[in-house]
């Protein structure tokens, strides 16, 4: 696991007050550490912070993914010293986090490395696929609980210990998901699939229960269906994630050859290499596996694949090091390379966005 410190992701300059972010990895949890300075902090005084994490939600009415600030917000105080604060919060997931500096500002800040922010979506969709699974086997499981041919006895038993096992097993795949969208949408499903179950098991009539993604009343067959809809919604926001990952990845570029400092550039370097290769990496083994033609038909456009756009931003860290390493007398050619992926970012973003 890295455990080497992020690159300062933010700078917000409000006034007098100059504050940065940045994160590593860190004992399992990802720690972000927010630090302030201006002429305007003074000593022993309070500085009031607010966290809220920045997550993906799917408005299933129109099948949009939206990014918002989710769950509870977490209260702290740090102590200014030599008119600076600094504080540090963990946090269980990848991603951004929204932070609020009392009275006003606000920022969002990236509590990952770049690396990890990859890394993280492979794992998370490995684990995604997984718990999609495991849940088909378990509604294939209420089925033969219930069918013609139930079984008996100690076979009985042994399949209602199997329907436990997996409502616990596969919950517990999606705890802590980066898909923060899909793992909340097949959580209220296995809620719906679960409650449907004890209603049965207690000679109730399922048709009284609505679904909590739809709306519409509960069927069995229904259910199925959205288990799938549901695997479609964690494609798109798969590959929502990697495009965002190097859109990231593209401004970290530029930010490094607006400095024109070559220090920290090799450093730099080898992160935007292995996140480059690890989202290759990661969207080879979508394209090869069991949902390629399902992923490819999500994360592509008509016009390029997502493979091409992280195959232009390998072009744009190359650009970068030449312009850094001063082999280039112009860094004209690094900025219309990023500007012309990034159009291309924003364009499979929005459509990632909506359904399609």
């Amino acid at each position: 696991m890295i455990n080497a410190l992020l690159w300062v992701m933010v700078v917000a300059q409000d006034g007098d007050l100059s504050v940065t972010g940045s994160g590593r990895r860190a004992g399992g949890e990802y720690e972000l550490k927010i630090a302030g300075s201006g002429k305007g902090l003074k000593d022993g005084e309070t500085v009031n912070l607010r966290f809220r994490r920045l997550a993906n939600r799917v408005e299933w009415a129109d099948g949009a993914l939206r990014t918002l600030a989710v769950g509870d917000e977490i209260a702290r105080a740090a102590v200014v010293e030599r008119n600076t604060f600094a504080h540090q919060e963990k946090f269980a997931v990848a991603g951004e986090v929204e932070v609020v500096i009392e009275p006003d500002v606000r920022r969002a800040f990236r509590v990952s490395t770049l690396p990890e922010e990859a890394y993280a979506i492979a794992g998370s969709a490995k684990r995604f696929e997984s718990a999609l699974r495991g849940l088909r086997l378990m509604v294939d499981d209420l089925d033969a609980t219930k069918g013609e041919m139930c079984p008996v006895g100690r076979k009985q038993a042994q399949l209602q210990k199997r329907i436990e096992w997996r409502r616990k097993a596969y919950r517990e795949e999606i705890a802590d998901s980066y898909l923060t969208a899909s793992a909340d949408a097949l959580g209220r499903l296995m809620t719906d699939i679960e409650s449907a179950w004890e209603l049965e098991r207690s000679g109730k009539d399922v048709t009284s229960m609505m679904f909590s993604l739809t709306g519409e009343p509960f069927c069995w067959d229904e259910a199925r269906e959205l288990i799938g809809k549901v695997e479609t919604v964690s494609l798109r926001e798969r590959a929502l994630l990697t495009v965002r990952t190097i859109a990231g990845l593209t401004e970290e570029v530029l930010e490094k050859v607006r400095s024109g400092h070559t220090g920290g550039w090799l450093r730099a370097e080898k992160e935007f290499s292995r996140t480059i290769e690890a989202l290759l990496d990661a969207d080879q083994a979508a394209r090869t596996g069991p949902v390629g033609a399902a992923y490819a038909t999500a994360a592509d456009d008509s016009s390029a694949t997502l493979e091409a756009l992280i195959g232009q931003a390998r072009e744009v860290v190359k650009a970068g090091g030449r312009c850094i390493g001063g082999a280039m007398a112009d860094d004209a050619c690094v900025f219309d390379l990023a500007k012309s992926l990034q159009e291309r970012l924003a364009t499979f973003e929005k459509r990632l966005r909506a359904q399609k």
